[in-house]
């Protein structure tokens, strides 16, 4: 039911356009009011005959080579009337009747109970000296234009980057207006303009209202102008970012929007409340709580999510995955690190300090922890045992480069207890240094088994004992202290030889060099000889020093297949024992 007529300045209109021109002030237009009197306006109207609507206005522009008319629409939804128009009239913020028209043929407006449903516009249209003086109030909750567009949610448009209007429109071209407009667009800078036959419609679209480009880019109105919101909020991260909440080993987090489910590739970056003190789950959005781990596929160690720090989550279906590595996979450059272990300590602890609460309970959690969270090249790990007590053996002492110095207390070594079988594999020892050094130190390393040496250096280890007592519970014990395959094992002060074993030495293919005096103690006895040295393995006595304390039984020793034991010319009574020592298959005692 689009229907368009000329309009005929009221007296009072053309006075008030007149004053507006005079100083430099404007008119503005708020209201069209519609009516079914059927007189023909002269002008000198200051209402409508017989007004029955008043109406806001919800579009509006220039004639297309009229430039001093200006036009005007209404909205009729279906629901409303039902009316026969016959004239119409615009209306200013002051009330005043402005223009007033006549229809003929009136415009008939049923209603759906008639069987009909008819919605559109009501159009008016007004010649002014210049309409750079009239203002147009448009109705900002007006949901239709002229051709229904702003009931869409999202219409397409052609630029939003011009000023000045094509020369060449065709009707339907969409455009938002650019700032700083010029021509039919002067003064409607962010606006929807659509040409239409009968010019430009400029529309004042709702906000939320969505506009995109050829190029793809979308547009929304947000607090009067249009912007890329959809680019911004992904540019924003605000989809995939939260503040966690529970606890710092069980956190909550919700995402906005909602996330259905737990899938493959759900990303979110987590804001820490509280730093973890070891494995961490996220229960996202009430789905579940979900482990989250290291790229390795690891539990989190305590201190990998620090407090106020912002953490990038993927999601495998399973758990939530570090996009990164994680605090406890990085190694630290240390000159100097020390973990403390205690008897009463828990392998959940970092070992930072000798209390219960951060030292580890075993000596092998701290030797996986350094090996994992420091780099030792060049450097020297000391573990220190805490307090006195009996500590379970680590086996290969191997944090991946540099010296490890295990220490108990020089001055009460019998009260700081390595004791246990050792590595079930057996061939070992309670503490083997197979790749790298290995410093032992005023304690007891005491072997309650028989598939293990007490200690052992192998490979590219080396070990020093000092003030260490090795003891035995059985005397199956290969030996107290070995040296294989290319390892070497240095004695020093304060260390004592007591149980009873196959050998005290064992020197396989390896070197075992005495630095100092050592003691002999509870009934010492070894079966095979006190210093063995086969397979090309050597004994070396580094100096004037000497065995003393309770007196051994068993040979003194015994070397073949090129095994050598060297003592200096010491005699072949230097090695404690009841019986003499033996060479065979190019052993050399000397």
């Amino acid at each position: 039911m689009p229907q368009t007529s000329f309009a005929v300045m009221t007296t009072l209109g053309r006075a008030k356009e007149a004053a507006a021109l005079a100083n430099a002030t404007t008119i503005e237009i708020t209201h069209i009011a519609i009516g079914d009197g059927a007189t023909v306006p002269s002008g000198g109207e200051t209402a409508l005959y017989n007004q029955i609507a008043l109406k806001t206005i919800s579009g509006h522009g220039t004639v297309v080579g009229a430039s001093n008319v200006a036009y005007f629409d209404c909205y009729l939804a279906a629901g409303e009337g039902p009316y026969t128009i016959r004239e119409a009239g615009l209306y200013d913020i002051d009330g005043d009747l402005i223009a007033i028209a006549h229809y003929d043929p009136p415009i008939n407006k049923p209603t759906p109970d008639s069987g009909q449903t008819v919605e559109g516009t009501v159009r008016l249209e007004v010649a002014f000296s210049d309409v750079a003086n009239v203002i147009i109030k448009v109705d900002p909750s007006m949901q239709v234009a002229l051709q229904r567009l702003t009931r869409l949610p999202w219409i397409p448009i052609i630029s939003m980057s011009l000023a000045t209007p094509p020369a060449l429109p065709v009707a339907g071209d969409t455009y938002v207006i650019a700032a700083d407009p010029t021509g039919a667009w002067a003064g409607q800078a962010g606006k929807v303009a659509e040409y239409t036959n009968a010019g430009w419609a400029i529309i004042t679209s709702p906000e939320g209202h969505g506009v995109s480009l050829p190029d793809g880019r979308v547009f929304e109105r947000i607090g009067g102008s249009y912007v890329e919101k959809i680019a911004l909020d992904a540019q924003s991260g605000k989809w995939v970012y939260a503040e966690a909440a529970g606890t710092a080993n069980a956190l909550t987090a919700a995402l906005v929007p909602v996330p259905t489910a737990y899938i493959d590739g759900l990303t979110v970056r987590v804001k820490i409340a509280a730093t973890n003190t070891g494995p961490a789950t996220l229960n996202l959005n009430g789905l579940g709580p979900l482990p989250i781990q290291t790229p390795r596929g690891s539990e989190l160690a305590q201190g990998d999510l620090i407090a106020g720090s912002i953490y990038t989550l993927i999601c495998t279906g399973a758990g939530f995955v570090l996009s990164g590595i994680a605090y406890s996979e990085v190694p630290i450059v240390a000159a100097t690190p020390t973990l403390y272990v205690r008897t009463d300590g828990n392998d959940g602890n970092d070992g930072s300090a000798n209390d219960a609460a951060h030292a580890f309970a075993t000596i092998a959690a701290a030797v996986a922890y350094a090996r994992l969270r420091f780099y030792l090249a060049g450097a020297t790990m000391t573990i220190q045992l805490g307090n006195a007590g009996d500590y379970a053996p680590p086996g290969d002492v191997n944090v991946g480069g540099g010296e490890v110095a295990i220490l108990g207390d020089i001055a009460n070594q019998a009260n700081y207890i390595i004791s246990g079988i050792g590595p079930p594999g057996g061939s070992s020892g309670l503490v083997a240094a197979v790749n790298g050094k290995v410093n032992l130190r005023g304690m007891s390393v005491n072997n309650t088994g028989i598939i293990n040496s007490n200690t052992i250096a192998a490979g590219a280890g080396v070990m020093d004992l000092t003030n260490v007592t090795l003891g035995t519970s059985n005397a199956s014990v290969p030996a107290l202290v070995a040296a294989s395959a290319g390892g070497g094992v240095s004695v020093n002060a304060g260390c004592i030889m007591g149980g009873s074993a196959i050998c005290m030495w064992l020197a396989s293919g390896g070197t075992i060099t005495m630095l100092a005096d050592v003691a002999t103690a509870n009934g010492a006895s070894w079966s095979n000889s006190t210093m063995r040295a086969t397979i090309c393995g050597s004994f070396q006595l580094a100096g004037p020093f000497s065995f003393f304390g309770t007196p051994a039984t068993g040979p003194r020793y015994s070397a073949g297949l090129n095994g050598v034991i060297s003592v200096g010319g010491a005699g072949a009574n230097f090695f404690p024992g009841g019986t003499a020592g033996s060479t065979d298959t190019g052993g050399q005692y000397a």
